[in-house]
């Protein structure tokens, strides 16, 4: 075992800030399953789960010379999923409602 692996979350996320890359692998391995579990439940969405979660570790790997451990880490990196899958499921409701049975076609085309 390294000793890294012992470190809290919130001595990872000031290891990273100080340019030490192997401290996010280990944030990564150790809180990813939550995060794509929540992200699932929230989206119903195993695959997009998926892809959402690595934009959510982007997101905190971006943020690292932001990062201040005020407030718990956990806290922070779910309000971060959170809000990505929010996000993500507004625009699924805006792109589904984006077509009418009652639309008029477009000039020049004729109905089927």
């Amino acid at each position: 075992m390294f000793v890294e692996e012992a470190l809290e979350d919130w001595q990872l996320m000031l290891s990273l800030k100080n340019g030490n890359a192997g401290s996010f692998d280990i944030l990564h391995r150790r809180h990813k399953p939550q995060v794509v579990r929540l992200i699932s439940r929230m989206t119903n969405d195993a695959a997009v789960a998926e892809e959402l979660s690595q934009e959510v570790f982007l997101r905190v790997y971006m943020a690292r010379a932001r990062y201040q451990p005020s407030a718990s880490f956990t806290t922070w990196l779910y309000r971060i999923a959170f809000n990505r899958s929010l996000n993500w499921l507004r625009s699924q409701g805006r792109s589904k409602s984006t077509f009418s049975y009652d639309a008029q076609p477009a000039a020049g085309l004729r109905p089927a």
